[in-house]
């Protein structure tokens, strides 16, 4: 779904959907009393509160009523588990994909499964955190970007700037080397630049910078901790509860 910019400015803290409902178990009347607003998602003007509310409604918390602890990321949201079925679903269509229908689809160690799914499309994403003596490549101790794939849920670098911010909060502080991703030039498609083939494209949108070759021949790429955005968390997992004793003053 098209989200205005106007949500998204500085004197808000942080959108969420209204739609689903999921997200306020006690009903949305009781976060309106905190001064909340509620506006068009696409159009980004404000809402009666006697309007229906339709799936492009945003519930949005302006600066002054308090945040949430952490903040929410508007995109994606934790995957239930790591083996996430409809992650996985996902996962098996993904050029790197050794197991189609294997319950397990992330790397062995610590990682983040971020999962989204919007009116346009679907997307996961899997950042690992292997410990640095397992690794092999040149980037040992790095966060990897061992996943993604959007199937139209959104933006990609967007998307790719959104993960950035889950995986900073859910890690914490990034290590020296940041985040990297590998991209093999055999599974995926360029894109034409005046004639020219480029990989990697959406990752340099959002800040990543090509940085060499792994033994095997895939394209790394990388971010550093300086270019990463700070910390916003992650919608919480469908089965996750949120109430009003979440909201800080």
């Amino acid at each position: 779904m098209k989200q205005n910019e106007n949500t998204h400015k500085s004197h808000w803290n942080y959108c969420c959907d209204y739609s689903g409902g999921g997200l306020f178990p006690e009903g949305a009347a009781s976060y309106l009393q905190h001064g909340a607003k509620v506006v068009c998602g696409v159009y980004g003007r404000e809402k009666s509160r006697h309007e229906p509310h339709c799936k492009n409604s945003w519930l949005i918390l302006p600066a002054q009523a308090g945040r949430w602890r952490g903040g929410l990321v508007l995109i994606w949201e934790k995957a239930i588990s790591r083996t996430d079925e409809r992650a996985r679903d996902i996962a098996d269509r993904h050029y790197n994909r050794q197991s189609i229908g294997n319950p397990h689809f992330t790397p062995p160690g610590r990682c983040l499964v971020l999962y989204t799914e919007t009116t346009a499309g679907k997307a996961f994403w899997v950042t690992s955190f292997p410990f640095a003596e397992y690794v092999r490549h040149a980037w040992a101790g790095a966060w990897v970007c061992s996943a993604f794939r959007n199937e139209g849920a959104g933006t990609a670098s967007e998307m790719i700037t959104d993960a950035l911010k889950a995986t900073r909060a859910h890690f914490g502080e990034p290590p020296p080397l940041g985040m990297v991703t590998f991209i093999d030039r055999l599974k995926v498609k360029p894109i034409k630049r005046r004639g020219i083939q480029y990989w990697g494209y959406t990752y340099e949108i959002a800040g990543f910078r090509h940085v060499g070759e792994t033994k095997g021949g895939l394209l790394a790429f990388q971010i550093l901790p300086e270019n990463i955005p700070q910390a916003e968390e992650a919608k919480p997992a469908p089965n996750a509860q949120l109430s009003l004793f979440d909201f800080e003053p």
